[in-house]
């Protein structure tokens, strides 16, 4: 097999895009964990209001779904970066 060997500005500007991405998907999740805190804070301010809880439930399983993806390509991205470093010192 033959082995690509990448010029060093393409592997630069791989590995500017891959810390992009990482920046990028971090705040994502703090994002989701900021509405998470509202959600409990708004249950612990409203403790005789069911309908808060209720809402409060619904937004927490559906940011803590949709935080699933986001980690898994968060952890992709640090994988790929390693490479890309690894590939660097070569």
């Amino acid at each position: 097999m033959e082995q690509e060997f990448l010029i060093p500005e393409d592997l630069y500007e791989r590995e500017e895009r891959c810390q992009k991405a990482i920046r990028t998907v971090r705040k994502a999740l703090m994002m989701r964990l900021a509405v998470d805190g509202l959600m409990v804070w708004l249950v612990v301010q409203n403790p005789g209001q069911v309908w808060s809880w209720g809402l409060s439930a619904f937004v927490l399983l559906i940011n803590t779904l949709g935080a699933a993806p986001l980690w898994q390509e968060l952890k992709k991205q640090k994988l790929h970066l390693k490479e890309l470093i690894d590939q660097e010192e070569a």
